[in-house]
Order: C-alpha cells, then sequence, then structure tokens
C-alpha cells in the first residue's frame, strides 16, 4: 500500500472518531506512522529478514490497536496494558503535540481549526467527503479560535458561516421594499460579498442556501436591469434570443435551487422582485409594437 492510499485511509477514520465525538489525533499518526516506514523501508517481501518480517507484524498489531480504539476508546484504554497506551500517548504527543488524555475533543476541535502541519491533510480529507462526517461540525462549533484576526482560514468556523446566512436572510428581505433598480444592484452586491461561502465545505453540508442561491439570483438581477427593447416587435424578439432569455433561465434556477421551507420562500419572493417588472416592461413594450 503506498503511504498516499495509507494516508487516506487513516485519517478518514480519523474523521469518523471526530463525528463521534471521541479523541481523534494519536490513532492518525500511530496508523500512518507504521504505514509510512513500512512502504519506505522495504522493496520486496522476497528481501525480508526475519527480523524485518517480524517487525511488520508489530506494525500491523499497532494499525489494529488505532481501528479499535477509534470505534471503542473506553473499551480499547480498559483493555491496554500501561507498555501499550504509552506507546500510543506518545505516537500522538510526538507526531500532533496532542495528548488523548488531557486535551481530548476540545483540544483536537481546537488543532483542527486553526490547522497547520498534518491537521491539514485531515481537514482535507474531511473537505473531500464531509457528509461521512456529520459530527465534525458540531465539533468545530466548540472550537476556540486563539485570535480571529491572526486566524488563517475563517473557512474551517461553521458559526462564522451561520452568522452569515443569517445576515444574508435579513438582507434579502430587506430588498423586497426597495425600487427594483436599488434591489437589483444589492442583490448584485450580496453575490459579490457572498460567493466565497460557495465553495466552502458547509455549502456542501446544505448550510449556506442563501449564498448558493446568490449565484442564480445575482446573474438575474444583472440581466434584469435591461428591458427587451427595439423599434420592432422583430428588433424585440432578436433582443431576447440575444440576451433576453438569460433572465428567464436566471428566474427559473433560482426557483429550482432550493427545496420547499423557508429558505425556497424568501428566494421565491426576491425572484418575483427582480424578475416581474423586467417582464412586465418587456411585454408591454413588445405589445406597443404589435
Amino acid at each position: 500500500m503506498s503511504s498516499n492510499l495509507a494516508g487516506s485511509a487513516i485519517f478518514y477514520h480519523v474523521l469518523r472518531y471526530l463525528q463521534r465525538a471521541h479523541f481523534v489525533l494519536g490513532a492518525l499518526e500511530f496508523a500512518t506512522e507504521a504505514l509510512r516506514k513500512q512502504s519506505g523501508a522495504y522493496r520486496s517481501v522476497a528481501n525480508r529478514t526475519t527480523s524485518q518480517v517480524a517487525d511488520d507484524s508489530h506494525a500491523k498489531s499497532r494499525r489494529q490497536d488505532a481501528r479499535i480504539w477509534l470505534i471503542d476508546k473506553d473499551g480499547f484504554e480498559v483493555r491496554c496494558d500501561p507498555n501499550r497506551w504509552a506507546t500510543f500517548k506518545d505516537i500522538c504527543w510526538r507526531e500532533f503535540s496532542f495528548d488523548p488524555d488531557e486535551d481530548g475533543i476540545q483540544g483536537a476541535a481546537d488543532a483542527l481549526l486553526h490547522g497547520g502541519g498534518k491537521w491539514d491533510d485531515v481537514w482535507r480529507r474531511f473537505c473531500d467527503a464531509p457528509r461521512l462526517y456529520p459530527g465534525v461540525s458540531a465539533a468545530l462549533r466548540q472550537a476556540r479560535p486563539r485570535d480571529l484576526l491572526g486566524l488563517v482560514d475563517h473557512s474551517r468556523r461553521p458559526g462564522l458561516n451561520e452568522e452569515q446566512e443569517d445576515k444574508l436572510r435579513k438582507e434579502l428581505e430587506a430588498t423586497l421594499s426597495l425600487p427594483h433598480a436599488q434591489a437589483c444592484d444589492k442583490v448584485e452586491k450580496f453575490d459579490h460579498e457572498h460567493k466565497e461561502r460557495r465553495g466552502w465545505v458547509w455549502a456542501q453540508l446544505g448550510e449556506s442556501p442563501y449564498a448558493l442561491a446568490l449565484e442564480p439570483l445575482g446573474r438575474l438581477a444583472k440581466a434584469a436591469k435591461t428591458t427587451l427593447g427595439g423599434p420592432t416587435a422583430e428588433a424585440i424578439a432578436a433582443d431576447y434570443a440575444s440576451h433576453g432569455w438569460r433572465c428567464d433561465r436566471a428566474a427559473m434556477e433560482a426557483l429550482g435551487c432550493l427545496r420547499q421551507g423557508a429558505e425556497s420562500g424568501l428566494v421565491t419572493k426576491v425572484v418575483r422582485a427582480l424578475y416581474e417588472p423586467w417582464l412586465d416592461r418587456s411585454a408591454r413594450r413588445f405589445q406597443e409594437l404589435m
């Protein structure tokens, strides 16, 4: 097994463990270290000595320890003899500066929030398949930033994403009472401000519905600024074929991007506020030329 594949497998177990609100770190490197040493130290089974085979068997046993601990922390600790547990903790500390006894889930969440070193690998593994680890989000909500101004990656803060979604909801509600032109400008502005959050892992988990809805809403706001026009009905038809259709498409995509619920209801109202004035003016202009 290659080191990359081994690391991917271990990160999977780490995040599964974190989502169960257990202590994570030690198992990650306990197994990863064994896999890395074995894959780098031996090139072929045929060349192994008896001693090397014994070492390999020991590494396999340590990986099994890690998997058992991931699944059943309390049971594993009860069954461990002092030497075995001491070795396990030593790996945790040397590679991750983490003590499963002292730091616990809070320490793991804090470390994952701030990142750095192998914690960034754990974060990437989480982002690859976040639905496999629903408890990671809950753990990160309890994480304690050491310094918000010094926090490099704010995308790791699910609480911040929630705050931004609530702020956006209020801003979208406020646009419903604005004149059409101002509403279009506001929605375009919101789209620019929140587009980064569409790439955050929380969007994959369904925790950023308004940020996602802003993508088609932003296109609708831009297209709805320009009413279909021309000196003849044929010219208006050509104008629609050239760019007017984009307004219809954006409206339909915005209406279809969310399931039924409070978010969908608000998005529907915003679509109406942006789309109906454009549609009404375009239709009236077309009727005048018929």
